[in-house]
């Protein structure tokens, strides 16, 4: 794992579609009091620049989503409910997409997964965007964070053991509007 290489700002730098696609497989890392904990991420929902009356820049910037408008890369983590979630910026400052990393399959860190989750069915301990960010521990001070430097205590990373997959789109859920659109992928068991 250590050495793996970090997602560059280029990766991020382009259609949320396109980058919620190629999420699927690779690995969010958090470091958190001296432990390391890695996902290996399972599904993802895109959020579109424009047009897009689900996505958190529909009616503009805001207090709230300013993290949404930083360059692509950077985290924009939100609260809903009483859950944090935890989206990637894509396309930068100008166009505010955003990937919302719903599910992932854990790597490294288990223990401290399962301490935080207070979960033990590991099915159940990271399978819903909310269960991600406890199971990460991810919290609203992450918003904003540049998830593209190994030197921050969140990014994402390659997996050098990615076999070839298949995507399946879907739905989009737990959303009030936009809710046909087919922007929820995640890999095919």
């Amino acid at each position: 794992m250590d050495g793996t290489p970090i997602l560059p700002r280029a990766f991020f730098d382009r259609d949320p579609v396109v980058v919620a696609k190629e999420l699927l497989g690779k690995y969010i890392v958090r470091n958190l009091d001296g432990k390391r904990l890695v996902g290996k991420i399972t599904e993802t929902e895109a959020y579109l620049p424009s047009g897009d009356s689900a996505a958190h820049n529909f009616k503009g910037k805001t207090k709230r989503n300013e993290s949404l408008y930083k360059e692509a890369g950077h985290a924009y983590v939100h609260s809903m409910r009483q859950y944090c979630l935890i989206d990637v910026v894509t396309e930068g400052s100008d166009k505010p997409g955003s990937v919302l990393i719903r599910a992932f399959e854990p790597v490294e860190g288990l223990k401290e997964m399962i301490k935080l989750r207070q979960e033990e069915d590991v099915e159940k301990l990271s399978n819903g965007p909310g269960k991600v960010c406890i199971a990460l521990g991810i919290t609203r001070s992450l918003d904003g964070i540049d998830m593209t430097s190994s030197e921050n205590d969140l990014f994402l990373t390659e997996n050098p053991d990615l076999p070839l997959r298949e995507i399946a789109a879907s739905s989009r859920i737990g959303i009030s509007t936009a809710k046909e659109m087919q922007l929820r992928f995640n890999l095919n068991s």
